[in-house]
């Protein structure tokens, strides 16, 4: 397993962990972020905006 594929299984383990949702958003967003997707996809995904 590279570091890459490290970090994000890292990620997915936190959000499966916590029960808060911001904090679930904000690891979904670091994981989408880690796997290649653009910042404006991401935003869309998790229904934020892209400027916060």
């Amino acid at each position: 397993m590279n570091k890459l594929e490290s970090q994000i299984q890292d990620v997915t383990n936190a959000m499966k962990s916590t029960k808060n949702r911001r904090m679930f958003e904000r690891y979904q967003a670091v994981k989408l972020y880690l796997e290649g997707h653009k910042i404006i996809h991401i935003a869309k995904i998790i229904n934020k905006d892209p400027r916060m």
